[in-house]
């Protein structure tokens, strides 16, 4: 049989050449290095998705500039968060056993298994809750509201967002708000004296003014980037994974709607660096670098469109290769963009004291961000002349100082001198007559 001998040649060929690496097959070599124990482990604390959240969180820290920051508290913030994000993973898959079955892409989670029982997940998400409540509290100072916050991003998402899912198509609207608040824990881990203002009865009263009033449209940028982000992210989730979600019951965005509505919201992520540049968030560059980084999901988003409402043979419609193509490059590409989007506006950021990112830069690499960023260049030699000025006056207050102790030293000097000099001066008695000895 000629063709069965081709076929199997052609395969034995394909296997013998070496694969080309992608994030995909880095992703699962990585994954087949880790040993089943700490997979299981991070299957059952949902690894990747507390690992955003935690980012999410060291965001909203590093947003804050140097207003009251230490590495104690940034290793705190980014502890607790952590910690608080495997307990509501714990919970939510414990809540979600029975569905989780119908799923193929959930059906290997520990809980579905039998790896973990049940009792032994209440026992994990209760040991993190005691470990991160503490953590954040000890970040934030002893203000509550860190811990507060955690402890409420928890509970929404895993008795408020996990039955809403089955309940109602805007589910994500809701998730989206759950996966954004971290940003506003990092923010008051980083700023304790936020935590006073917040739970003060004219935050209560008129919260906008309150947060502009102290500068915090630094928290609020994060925490609209967090929740638009996560809008097109999980629209293009519920594409991909529609009839999976359908036979297990959740109510989600499907088809052309999702696609659209993702679309919709990767354009208001466009308006974000002129929105930050705006309100004092970001310097102008980032409206230039921002905008470039959101070519990475505008385009892969507007072919994916187009590529829905091609013909089917062109490989389009719902389920056509292109536009499952194009699906699973928007996904890819939407995580890269998250990482780029971040860095640049840690990168422009405009924070007084500036930020402790700019601190942490190598001194090389600031003059290279000078040469860059006209804005950034003008605000850190703002700063530079800042410093140079306080160094002067405290060189002139030492040289005061140091005159002062000069005169007081030759105050007390000037007596016990003057006193041995009219010691030294003083005429001696005169000598008699010389008796000579008689013979």
């Amino acid at each position: 049989m000629p063709d069965a001998d081709a076929a199997a040649a052609a395969a034995a060929d394909s296997a013998s050449r070496p694969k080309r690496t992608t994030l995909s097959t880095l992703r699962y070599d990585l994954r087949a290095a880790i040993p089943e124990p700490a997979k299981q482990l991070l299957a059952l604390f949902k690894g990747e998705l507390s690992l955003v959240v935690t980012i999410s969180s060291a965001y909203g820290y590093f947003l804050a500039g140097d207003l009251n920051w230490s590495w104690i508290g940034l290793a705190c913030t980014f502890s607790g968060t952590i910690a608080l994000a495997f307990a509501a993973a714990v919970g939510n898959q414990i809540r979600e056993v029975p569905f989780d079955r119908m799923m193929p892409r959930t059906q290997r989670r520990p809980l579905v298994t039998g790896y973990f029982t049940v009792p032994q997940a209440y026992a994990m998400q209760a040991a993190l809750i005691g470990t991160g409540v503490p953590l954040l509290l000890i970040a934030a100072q002893g203000h509550p509201l860190a811990a507060t916050l955690g402890l409420a991003t928890g509970a929404l998402y895993t008795l408020v967002y996990t039955p809403v899912k089955r309940m109602h198509r805007w589910n994500t609207e809701l998730g989206a708000v759950v996966g954004a608040i971290p940003v506003l824990v990092g923010w008051s881990c980083a700023v304790p004296s936020w935590n006073a203002h917040m739970l003060s009865a004219g935050a209560l009263a008129e919260p906008v003014g309150v947060l502009a009033s102290m500068g915090c449209w630094h928290a609020l940028a994060g925490f609209f980037f967090l929740y638009a982000w996560q809008m097109q992210h999980f629209m293009t989730i519920a594409f991909k994974e529609q009839a999976s979600y359908a036979r297990a019951g959740y109510h989600m965005m499907a088809g052309s709607a999702a696609v659209k509505k993702g679309l919709a919201w990767v354009g208001l992520l466009c308006l974000f660096p002129v929105a930050c540049y705006a309100t004092g968030v970001t310097s102008f560059m980032f409206v230039i670098s921002g905008s470039l980084a959101n070519a990475m999901v505008v385009l892969p988003y507007l072919a994916w469109y187009r590529a829905l409402h091609s013909p089917l043979s062109a490989g389009g419609g719902i389920g056509g290769v292109a536009t499952q193509r194009w699906a699973k490059k928007t996904l890819g590409l939407g995580v890269l963009y998250f990482l780029v989007f971040v860095a640049l506006t840690l990168f422009h950021v405009v924070a007084q004291p500036p930020s402790m990112v700019h601190n942490l830069v190598p001194v090389q690499w600031r003059r290279w961000a000078m040469a860059v960023c006209t804005h950034k260049s003008q605000h850190m030699r703002e700063e530079i002349e800042r410093l140079k000025q306080v160094e002067a006056e405290e060189a002139e207050a030492k040289r005061r100082v140091h005159q002062q102790q000069l005169k007081a030293i030759a105050a007390t000097k000037l007596p016990a001198e003057a006193a041995a000099t009219t010691a030294t001066a003083a005429p001696t008695p005169a000598a008699g007559p010389l008796s000579l000895p008689k013979p």
